[in-house]
């Protein structure tokens, strides 16, 4: 947290608005963004119809089947994540995760969200407001279970302490 204020307080210099430039030069934000989609992604999982018959894993899978792509598991997966439990925003300028096709918080190819980088652009402006301006504390001995519907919500919320910040 004091690595991401330290960047927003530079960037900002201390005004309450943030411009577009500022946007492309929180570097460490977008890591932390990157990272919490990770290890909480808007969605569970995705299905796809499978247009022609695919060996997947060494099973022929026939045409017509509907896959189903573990995306919350996919990025807690050893294979691809080492220490997948550990919240780490620099695993991104590392080398040592394999998240090509691993990690798809808003999905890939021809079916990916239109809307990823309205969606980045505008988390970055609400968090640079938000964390310029408050303190927050979680509230002890909470459930981090998630509920599935349309999208991976918290099943009890996501309770916090909130304070203004002391500028």
């Amino acid at each position: 947290m004091k690595k991401l204020r330290d960047e927003i307080d530079t960037v900002l210099k201390g005004r309450n608005y943030v411009e577009y430039s500022d946007v492309s030069k929180m570097k460490y934000l977008t890591l932390v963004l990157k990272e919490a989609l990770r290890i909480n992604p808007p969605f569970g999982h995705i299905h796809r119809l499978l247009p022609h018959e695919m060996d997947l894993c060494g099973y022929k899978v026939p045409k017509g089947s509907v896959v189903m792509i573990p995306v919350y598991g996919m990025g807690r997966n050893e294979k691809h994540f080492k220490n997948p439990e550990k919240f780490d925003p620099e695993r991104f300028t590392r080398d040592e995760d394999s998240p090509l096709f691993a990690y798809i918080p808003f999905s890939l190819g021809a079916r990916a969200c239109i809307g990823q980088t309205f969606a980045m652009i505008e988390s970055k402006v609400v968090l640079c407001k938000l964390i310029q301006q408050l303190e927050f504390q979680l509230v002890p001995n909470q459930s981090f279970d998630f509920v599935e519907a349309v999208t991976l919500t918290p099943k009890d919320g996501c309770k916090s302490y909130m304070t203004m910040r002391n500028l």
